[in-house]
């Protein structure tokens, strides 16, 4: 796929077929297979395969003076879809420019494709749409795209990666703090804004130097691992790594020498280093940048951990962890760990396994308190098929199921009430 120029100064859509073998596929017109040739130039295109050997393109397209988003679909034999619309379906055309077309297959044909949006005339916010195989957008979303952020400043490069049910995860750079920082947004198959997410995105880590290139892809947990390349060293580049938690939490950073776990009533940090072995450590504490507070002194077990229980934590919000170790009156730095603690709202973390099978449903969730819940399976016709109240849910992560239950094979929402407000998330059931 790529940019052309041979019908003039403004640049068209075509793309080909190269085979396993290396070479191009007989099937399609020598030249490429032209997917938009409007008038006012298309760029930034970018596809993804449909599942059936063919590919849904996306792009930026100026036939209107400004740029919008449209897509197309090609077949594996290089034909264009006769059910789209010619030279491409437009996804958004709302006021100001919109750049990018970055997609991810949606698993049903179609896909989700994101952008950067100037419709607020001010700066870029950050959108995405649903278009099915058959060239409609998806009637559930909103009719110009749903938008990921909206947060003051401006917010770029956005990438996206499916979750597995039909929905993506996207990750973009975010100027909301003055400097560049990772965010990441879930974004759910109806359309819908996953609800244990901030509405704005969370936040993948604290860094006071600026972050780039972020790339994002599916965990198989129902969350997603983010990377970028960062200048927190101060001499050159590196690269971080962090997990998401299914509620949009940090799970912390990638190391063998630290993790950290929310427990659903305090934070859980180990470290691991052979000089912590009768060595004294000292524990601090930064909770978004405010400064260090020696939280803890301990002194290494026989194997080398050192394990701290913090509980003195606030939910929703996110700490930086550090420890050193002391021989004698010096002090070495051994490893620090990143940690978001969930919010107190009500969500639906994980529906496993998803598809799930033979009537038998597990899933997690973080209740707000220890009232009671009502949990519901609904299907796309609006009937609750299944319901249980849930007595007195403990604060935290709490694992539930519906055992044995019969449910016809298709795509149900789990939804959770307690104290009025309510959290869903969809599923799919097979035999």
């Amino acid at each position: 796929m790529w940019s052309d120029l041979r019908s003039g100064p403004d640049p068209d859509v075509y793309s080909t077929r190269l085979l396993a073998s290396g070479s191009l596929d007989p099937a399609w017109p020598s030249g490429g297979r032209a997917l938009c040739t409007a008038p006012g130039g298309q760029g930034n295109e970018h596809l993804v395969p449909d599942g059936t050997g063919g590919a849904v393109v996306a792009w930026s397209d100026f036939r209107s003076g400004t740029g919008d988003i449209y897509a197309q679909r090609v077949s594996g034999a290089g034909v264009v879809d006769p059910a789209w619309p010619l030279d491409g379906r437009a996804l958004c055309t709302a006021d100001g420019d919109q750049f990018g077309g970055l997609l991810v297959a949606d698993g049903a044909g179609g896909a989700i494709v994101t952008w950067e949006d100037m419709r607020n005339a001010v700066h870029s916010d950050i959108y995405a749409q649903r278009v099915s195989g058959a060239g409609v957008v998806d009637p559930a979303w909103p009719a110009q795209g749903r938008a990921l952020c909206a947060a003051p400043a401006a917010q770029y490069a956005p990438f996206p990666a499916g979750d597995g049910a039909g929905g993506a995860f996207v990750v973009w750079l975010d100027l909301r703090s003055g400097r560049a920082q990772t965010y990441v947004q879930h974004v759910l198959a109806s359309g819908a804004l996953d609800p244990g997410w901030d509405a704005d995105g969370e936040l993948v880590a604290l860094a006071d130097s600026g972050q780039s290139q972020p790339r994002i892809i599916p965990d198989g947990t129902g969350s997603a691992i983010v990377a970028w390349s960062e200048y927190r060293s101060g001499t050159d580049y590196d690269i971080y790594a962090q997990r998401m938690t299914p509620t949009g939490g940090v799970l912390g950073v990638f190391s063998p020498r630290a993790s950290a776990r929310w427990n659903g009533a305090a934070a859980e940090l180990e470290w691991q280093a052979p000089e912590f072995v009768g060595a004294t450590t000292h524990i601090e504490r930064n909770e978004r940048g405010s400064g260090w507070v020696r939280v803890a002194s301990r002194v290494g077990d026989g194997d080398g951990f050192v394990r701290f229980v913090d509980a003195n934590v606030r939910r929703g919000s996110e700490y930086v962890y550090r420890v050193a170790y002391l021989r004698g009156e010096q002090e070495t730095p051994a490893g620090e760990v990143r940690f978001a603690i969930p919010s107190s709202r009500l969500a639906i973390e994980a529906v496993s396994p998803n598809p799930a099978r033979g009537g038998r449903l597990a899933w997690r969730a973080t209740f707000a308190g220890p009232s009671p819940a009502r949990a519901r399976v609904i299907d796309l016709a609006g009937r609750v098929v299944l319901e249980r109240v849930l007595p007195a849910p403990a604060d935290g992560v709490t694992a539930l199921s519906f055992g044995d239950a019969a449910l016809r094979p298709g795509v149900y929402l789990l939804e959770l009430q307690q104290n009025g407000v309510r959290s869903a998330r969809s599923f799919v059931h097979i035999e």
